[in-house]
């Protein structure tokens, strides 16, 4: 019945399988969970074949990197039951996790997300950025995140029908961090797919360092630059994106030329604080517009 699909990337998977494998064996024979390595370095690919010895476990190593959304679309060609549960590899699970997700599947199921948390403290200060800003901005309840039911939805732990996703699957151009799940959701919405939001969360333990999280932001927004250059749902993304209502905002006032100007004299004084035990997320908005500008 649910195909537990696991991109994997220079990652530890070993305690989360072990998870998996002894909840789907809880579930009897309706569980099937499918690792992909996405070209890994040798010494994760080495500790991660270990789960091959786990029952209903399949580990595929691909040898090289092919991206995240063609990773996701990969494991979907491999699932074999008609509900696939994406799951982001550094995740934390609760010890009723699939049997809330095949509770909650049933004949009218197309998608259902579970959520997101991160860890109740910080794991050290060389993290602070990405767990302020997930604590603050990204661990909802399900009850929030029906308000916008697509604006919420996120890639790192959802069930979705497995004829729905062939329909739609993931943007495979959109190969560096960042948005592909944003334009995942524009589908789901442009083609009336619809979302249930329940509190099945995975806790994010990846945590990025401030440096590292700086990075993959700068590259969300240059996929996010390559979207709007391309993509048929451009009004949507408009919408969609708080960052781009503010970048809206400017325009029609014409102050682009001065942020951009005020960003590049600010940037290093920023991203002083960006990588401080107590970054402000304020600054990391005005970040984030200040690269959009220098961009687009």
């Amino acid at each position: 019945m649910l195909s537990i699909c696991v991109p994997a990337y220079n990652y530890d998977i070993t305690t989360l399988i072990s998870a998996l494998s002894l909840q789907s064996d809880q579930c009897g024979n309706l569980v099937e969970i499918i690792v992909a390595d996405d070209g890994s370095d040798k010494e994760f690919v080495e500790i991660n074949k270990k789960i091959e010895t786990k029952h209903n476990v399949r580990f595929i190593e691909l040898g090289k990197n092919i991206g995240r959304s063609a990773i996701r679309n990969f494991l979907a060609e491999e699932a074999l039951y008609n509900y696939i549960l994406f799951l982001d590899c550094d995740s934390e699970l609760g010890d009723d996790f699939i049997k809330k997700y095949l509770a909650a599947i049933n004949k009218s199921s197309q998608v259902i997300c579970g959520g997101t948390l991160h860890p109740e403290h910080c794991p050290s200060s060389a993290q602070t950025l990405r767990w302020r800003s997930g604590r603050i901005r990204e661990d909802n309840t399900a009850y929030s995140r029906k308000q916008n039911k697509y604006k919420s939805f996120t890639s790192n732990n959802f069930v979705v029908k497995k004829e729905v996703f062939n329909k739609i699957s993931f943007d495979e151009k959109i190969k560096k961090y960042g948005h592909e799940d944003t334009l995942f959701g524009i589908q789901l919405e442009v083609n009336k797919i619809n979302i249930t939001h329940i509190d099945n969360p995975a806790v994010h333990m990846g945590i990025d360092t401030n440096q590292e999280y700086i990075i993959k932001t700068r590259n969300a927004i240059e996929n996010l630059v390559q979207l709007l250059s391309r993509s048929e749902h451009k009004d949507l993304l408009l919408q969609r994106i708080t960052l781009l209502n503010y970048y809206k905002r400017i325009h029609k006032l014409r102050l682009t030329g001065l942020v951009k100007i005020i960003f590049r004299v600010t940037e290093p004084f920023i991203i002083k604080n960006l990588t401080s035990k107590k970054p402000s997320l304020l600054l990391f908005d005005f970040f984030k517009l200040g690269y959009l500008v220098s961009l687009y």
